[in-house]
């Protein structure tokens, strides 16, 4: 055997002899965690350079996988756990910590949490929007379509009115106003019929006998129905009313609607806001081809229009599309 092999075998065994001298001592101090059963396995050599080192097999029993002072320390953290002691003291200090630094927001909103300034503009804004969609729906659909998704729809057109409502108050004039004034100038004798009433407010203005039409019943003498299809008999009116209610996209079928209504020689007054039409004096030129003359036209302001027509003939039977029977919607701005 060469002198290489021979040190290379002592150097081996200098090496085994101090790891079972350092593994005594660990076991003198804490048991170690492997059983005895998985300690009697044999290893392997260190080193199998040739044949004959091979022969040399000691048993060398398994370190402990956790050095002895972290074992301990573990053991006594897991009795503190065990007896609730460290940890849930720790554990409360920081959310104490943790909640005494910070606000307590409240999610659930009160009446008197109503009352500040940004809760209250961030309702509005909900509420306006809805406004605008419900608004902008009805000028773009057909008043039977209304009256079938609507008319039974308390809590929609309660949203449309409260922001209807509020659109009142910004208007320079009332269109009411005038049509209430000029009715009562006239015989008090004349029936009224009141087209898309919404609140009635007409009906209190004035002392001539009144049909208010629309698709909810605000009051206990509307009559809920669809504008375009009214169970009122022919000839039932002296005047009727449109203020700012020829909303839908049917604008053919409520003037028929009127012409039917309408004793020969009566009133159709129109009020409408200025920005919807596309032309004062089309418009009115459609309107003769149901047997309708423009006797007067109130353009006084830049908000509103205010058109009275008289029923000249009911003989004649319009066919086809009418040029300038026609609207713009009326949209409300994203404020």
């Amino acid at each position: 055997m060469s002198t290489k092999c021979r040190f290379q075998q002592k150097l081996e065994r200098i090496k085994i002899r101090k790891r079972e001298q350092r593994n005594d001592e660990i076991h003198s101090t804490d048991k170690p965690l492997r059983t005895s059963s998985s300690s009697s396995k044999t290893d392997k050599p260190l080193h199998s350079t040739n044949s004959s080192s091979s022969k040399i097999k000691k048993r060398v029993k398994n370190l402990p996988l956790i050095k002895p002072d972290i074992k301990k320390e573990i053991h006594q953290r897991n009795k503190r756990i065990a007896s609730n002691d460290e940890t849930t003291n720790w554990k409360d200090s920081k959310m104490r910590e943790f909640t005494d630094n910070s606000p307590i927001i409240n999610l659930n909103i009160t009446e008197s949490s109503l009352s500040h300034s940004t809760v209250r503009n961030a309702l509005n804004k909900l509420k306006g929007g809805r406004f605008r969609w419900i608004n902008e729906y009805l000028y773009k659909t057909s008043s039977h379509r209304i009256h079938e998704e609507y008319s039974n729809d308390i809590d929609t057109i309660r949203s449309y009115f409260n922001g209807f409502d509020k659109q009142i108050l910004k208007w320079p004039v009332n269109p009411i106003d005038k049509i209430s004034e000029y009715i009562n100038s006239l015989d008090s004798q004349l029936i009224i019929v009141d087209m898309g009433c919404g609140k009635a407010t007409l009906c209190d203005r004035i002392s001539n006998r009144i049909y208010s039409i629309d698709i909810i019943k605000t009051k206990s003498h509307v009559i809920k129905c669809d504008m375009s299809n009214t169970p009122l008999l022919d000839n039932t009116a002296d005047i009727i009313v449109f203020s700012l209610s020829l909303m839908n996209i049917n604008l053919y079928d409520f003037i028929l609607e009127s012409r039917r209504l309408l004793n020969v020689n009566g009133l159709l007054i129109i009020a409408e806001v200025a920005s919807r039409f596309y032309n004062i004096g089309s418009f009115s030129r459609s309107l003769k081809h149901f047997g309708f003359k423009e006797i007067h036209r109130d353009v006084s302001n830049n908000v509103f229009v205010l058109l009275r027509y008289r029923l000249v003939d009911k003989t004649l039977s319009p066919k086809g599309e009418i040029p300038g029977l026609q609207l713009k919607p009326c949209l409300y701005k994203k404020r």
